[in-house]
């Protein structure tokens, strides 16, 4: 997932001579994989994410909407010594986080939200569980 945030101009467009500032740019709006405001439906139990600050100022303050645990198991470095469990997770600039998210506790209808700080980024939406392997 390629965590970014831009700034739309009226015509809703980018407008980046008018953005521009030597230390970054830092939009309200969160557009993850180039799409504003994504759902993702999930079909297994158990979901690995690869994430990546794309942004050029934003620092994205991770947590699920019902402070859910996952585990991270990878960053920039690599694959970690051992997985670490979090409710929340800091990304800033460029920097990459490979995290586990069990979902197996929910059923099908159930949405849960990844937000950052108090912004909803992309919304989980469950399907029927395939258990997991």
């Amino acid at each position: 997932m390629i965590l970014q945030d831009r700034k739309f101009h009226e015509d809703n467009q980018l407008d980046y001579m008018a953005d521009y500032d030597p230390d970054g740019v830092q939009g309200p709006t969160p557009v993850i994989n180039g799409t504003i405001n994504p759902y993702f439906d999930v079909t297994t139990q158990q979901i690995r994410l690869r994430l990546l600050d794309g942004a050029n100022r934003r620092e994205w303050r991770l947590h699920f909407s019902d402070d859910l645990e996952f585990t991270q198991i990878a960053s920039d470095g690599g694959i970690l010594p051992s997985p670490v469990r979090f409710t929340h997770l800091m990304l800033t600039c460029a920097e990459r986080a490979e995290i586990i998210v069990d979902f197996g506790n929910y059923h099908p209808g159930d949405e849960v939200t990844l937000y950052s700080d108090d912004i909803a980024i992309l919304t989980f939406k469950f399907m029927n569980l395939r258990p997991k392997i």
